[in-house]
């Protein structure tokens, strides 16, 4: 039996679209291990740590808004959601500076930020966003309360990606929708993936057989940033297998985020990745990942 005075339940009442400055009087009253630090900002008292360099989020906050790759990640990420999930409340989970969720707001839907980290979060806060400095835990939400999740690069910085994404579906509603997307393949790995805490990258065939594995339907996986395998194999993955490319700073990171004749070129000519992917097509490659899938309607 679920409790009026839990958490999780307030949460739940944010996702059914009841008015924000109700939650946060209901917060202030009911919720010992959760404070309110202003309005649309909640933290817990305990945050786990992650496998993510915390002082990326700052630097990659200044290249976000002009980056080709930001751009492009949320046409993709937007299309997908207008697709299956209009409409409806959306928490992505591990948002870091909400720049996806600031695109989705945008858009017309109700995203909310999930984020550990306090950098990130905060970045997401003055970017006008609801935000909850936490991470993903059992009694974070009450069990199937969520219209639909978003993991936009996240379940790479996790050891255990099964139990995480288990976690996912346990919050997710039935017949509510999930987004990921991952680094892909493997054979791309660099010490670009080192420095950014990175397990592992995946396959179409990983992913999808994680997302089955762990009771979701898969509706569609598809590769995006085609254009990007050519030079980030050159230019990352093969410096770093020889031992000419070690990245120890957030500004060697963010490097291919700038903008420039290259990034400009190859951002032109990926448009026809949005439309492909919102019409159902999957592509087979790219250096990047999008996953689509949903939780049965009863299990």
């Amino acid at each position: 039996m679920l409790v009026e005075t839990s958490f999780e339940r307030v949460l739940c009442v944010m996702a059914s679209a009841v008015v924000k400055t109700d939650v946060a009087s209901f917060l202030n009253r009911h919720s010992a291990g959760v404070s309110e630090v202003r309005p649309d900002f909640w933290c817990v008292t305990d945050v786990a740590a992650v496998s993510y360099p915390q002082e990326a989020h700052l630097a990659l906050a200044k290249v976000e808004e002009t980056s080709f790759w930001f751009r492009h990640r949320n046409k993709i990420v937007t299309s997908a959601v207008n697709r299956f999930s209009n409409g409806k409340a959306f928490f992505e989970i591990g948002g870091g500076n909400g720049y996806v969720s600031l695109g989705l707001k945008q858009a017309g839907c109700d995203a909310v930020v999930v984020e550990p980290g306090s950098e990130g979060a905060n970045v997401a806060s003055r970017r006008g966003l609801t935000v909850i400095n936490a991470a993903l835990s059992a009694d974070l939400f009450v069990a199937g309360s969520l219209p639909a999740i978003g993991l936009f690069d996240v379940i790479e910085h996790i050891d255990d990606d099964k139990k995480f994404l288990r976690e996912c579906w346990d919050a997710l509603e039935p017949g509510g929708f999930i987004y990921v997307t991952v680094p892909a393949s493997q054979g791309l790995w660099s010490t670009d993936d080192e420095y950014a805490g990175h397990y592992r990258r995946y396959s179409r065939k990983s992913l999808s057989q994680l997302l089955e594995t762990t009771g979701f339907d898969t509706k569609q996986v598809s590769g995006f940033f085609l254009l990007l395998v050519p030079p980030l194999f050159l230019l990352r993955t093969l410096p770093s297998k020889f031992g000419q490319r070690k990245v120890t700073s957030v500004d060697q990171a963010v490097t291919h985020h700038k903008e420039g004749l290259v990034s400009r070129l190859i951002g032109s000519l990926s448009g026809f990745e949005i439309g492909a992917i919102s019409n159902g097509y999957s592509l087979p490659a790219g250096t990047s990942l999008i996953a689509i899938a949903r939780k049965p309607q009863s299990k």
